[in-house]
């Protein structure tokens, strides 16, 4: 069929140059796909030198907002629509829903497997159900708990599985959440998220963070600031 199409579009074309073009496209491919997996070892091998170090190791996953997993297990796993169909937030990207036991086990089977690598520390990205797009067409009537409650008990089995192998669990939170108290379309509350994690990563501005640090109290002791850009003094997490 390949030959065919060339031939049709190049009809000028003898039959060994079009297999002598084909198979340089594949050995092209070949060396490009060996680049990758040379690449991917070197990866490995770095990963595997820096976790055998004295450094405390952090392994960032996103816990909820895992397009892939989501569209290929939309009934089991995913957020779905009216329709039954998989949703679609504002970035037309899906979302894993945690009153589904799938969505909870394979969280749990990532963060076990990056513990079980030798990773200090699990920090848990979008632990939350989505806020923004057509909230109207998810379907809510086959939600056996509370947002809250849902994310309640997968942090729960989260800590089970962690704490079996004496690593910390951490969260990402937004500064503005953590401002307001609770934000109950995503299902974050203050109160689950310092109980249930170790730490609690702040994503907003220096002001923020410092304000945070007044109104939160004891549960302060336990934030740790994310800020874009360079930080001034050197003790906290830059991200850019």
């Amino acid at each position: 069929r390949k030959i065919a199409q060339y031939q049709e579009k190049f009809p000028n074309t003898g039959m060994s140059d079009i297999m002598s073009f084909m198979a340089l496209n594949v050995c092209m491919s070949n060396i490009i796909l060996q680049k990758q997996l040379n690449q991917m070892k070197g990866a490995e091998e770095a990963l595997a030198g820096l976790l055998d170090s004295d450094l405390y190791a952090v392994a960032r996953i996103n816990a909820l907002h895992d397009n892939a997993f989501a569209r290929a297990n939309m009934t089991a796993a995913a957020i779905c629509q009216l329709t039954g169909y998989v949703w679609y937030d504002h970035y037309s990207t899906h979302w894993l829903d945690p009153n589904k036991v799938a969505a909870r086990a394979y969280i749990v089977e990532i963060a076990s497997e990056c513990a079980d690598m030798g990773f200090d520390e699990i920090l848990f990205d979008e632990f939350r159900f989505p806020d923004k797009g057509r909230m109207n067409r998810i379907e809510t009537s086959t939600m056996t708990m509370t947002k809250p409650e849902a994310l309640s008990l997968l942090a729960d089995e989260l800590r089970t599985a962690l704490d079996a192998r004496g690593v910390k669990m951490s969260v990402i939170v937004r500064a503005e959440v953590l401002q307001a108290g609770a934000n109950e379309t995503s299902g974050e509350t203050v109160e689950m998220l310092f109980e249930k994690f170790d730490n609690v990563y702040v994503e907003g501005s220096l002001e923020a963070f410092s304000a945070l640090q007044s109104q939160l109290g004891e549960n302060a002791a336990k934030m740790i600031p994310i800020l874009s850009g360079e930080s001034v003094d050197g003790q906290h997490i830059a991200l850019s």
